[in-house]
């Protein structure tokens, strides 16, 4: 049907040059435009309910590190987005109050296709405050291509994009986005406790504990702190269960011990006397003793016959018996024996 249409308006010269022939797609309302800023850039964290209200942490040059607010009205998409750095930069890009201006936000045009995309503005004010060239600064479309194979889309899931060359920079950078920190809630503050602050050391000291505390290092000793007082409690209500024991120690010595140890002295002495005839020592010096014994029975044998006062017969069967003796025995001594 739209073919039909273009045939007729291209014969009438009433298209448009750049004309579809398709309707355009109304720009994005206000939740569904936050969820698509929070696919981009997961380190985005809304401050209230609404959804109204972002902050952005992000770093700059030189590990310069500040906060992007976005500001969305109640009448968003037809009125754009506020986009405010919360910490001052010396940039031509913003103003005295802090507001970031960008192309996205000048040309900003809820009825246009591409023309009112909460991403691409802040994308967009993002490069800006990495190299601060407003005049001649590439599109956004430009910022939001493809490069070696990998759209910067899946980058700003990563938490970072590419920036594209500008004439005072012609090297692309990539501007990292840093996971929120923990920071002092001014703005929550009235003008008189701003100015209590400037003027009262203690107030401001006492506001610097406040935040130091809730800051992770603070909040890990809290927590150590609180495992080590769990743990002395543990260890004071086993007081009670050590001084029972102490106490049943002592009744066993007071009663049993004197019988026990008695009878313990008793069985060691017969230990001892046991040990003083069965050492190896003791059963050394009896072997040798028996060895001297057999060697001197088996000589005087051996004098028996060579004087004829033995026959040859019984000389032989006394002989052998008695040196067999001998040689088991000595083998015995010298197992037993220590070396050396």
């Amino acid at each position: 049907m739209y073919e039909e249409f273009d045939k007729i308006l291209h014969k009438m010269n009433l298209m448009p040059p750049n004309y579809s022939g398709r309707p355009e797609a109304p720009a994005l309302g206000r939740s569904a435009a936050v969820d698509e800023l929070l696919r981009a850039f997961p380190s985005c964290k809304p401050l209230n309910s609404e959804r109204s209200v972002l902050d952005l942490p992000i770093e700059i040059e030189q590990g310069r590190r500040t906060t992007l607010r976005i500001t969305l009205s109640p009448l968003y998409p037809q009125e754009r987005p506020a986009l405010i750095v919360l910490i001052p930069l010396q940039n031509p890009a913003v103003d005295s109050s802090g507001r970031v201006h960008c192309r996205s936000l000048d040309e900003w045009n809820h009825m246009v296709p591409g023309k009112a995309s909460l991403p691409t503005a802040v994308q967009d004010a993002l490069s800006i405050l990495m190299h601060g060239n407003q005049l001649g600064y590439p599109s956004a479309a430009h910022a939001m291509a493809p490069s070696s194979g990998r759209s910067d889309t899946t980058a700003l899931h990563q938490g970072s994009f590419l920036i594209p060359p500008s004439p005072s920079n012609p090297q692309s950078k990539r501007l990292q986005i840093n996971p929120p920190m923990t920071q002092i809630d001014l703005e929550a503050l009235s003008t008189k406790e701003l100015e209590i602050l400037l003027t009262d050391e203690d107030a401001l000291y006492e506001l610097k504990v406040k935040w130091l505390k809730r800051t992770q290092a603070a909040q890990a000793l809290e927590e150590m702190q609180r495992q080590n007082v769990s743990l002395a409690q543990e260890n004071l209500s086993m007081q009670g269960d050590i001084e029972e024991a102490r106490n049943h120690v002592a009744i066993v010595r007071s009663s049993e011990y004197a019988a026990v140890k008695g009878r313990f002295d008793d069985l060691y002495q017969r230990h001892q006397s046991v040990l003083a005839k069965l050492s190896p020592e003791v059963v050394i010096t009896q072997i040798q003793q028996k060895v001297d014994q057999l060697d001197s029975v088996s000589a005087a044998t051996e004098d028996a016959f060579l004087t004829a006062k033995l026959p040859i017969e019984e000389f032989v069967n006394q002989y052998v018996q008695q040196r067999v003796d001998y040689h088991r025995l000595e083998t015995m001594r010298q197992a037993v024996a220590p070396p050396g």
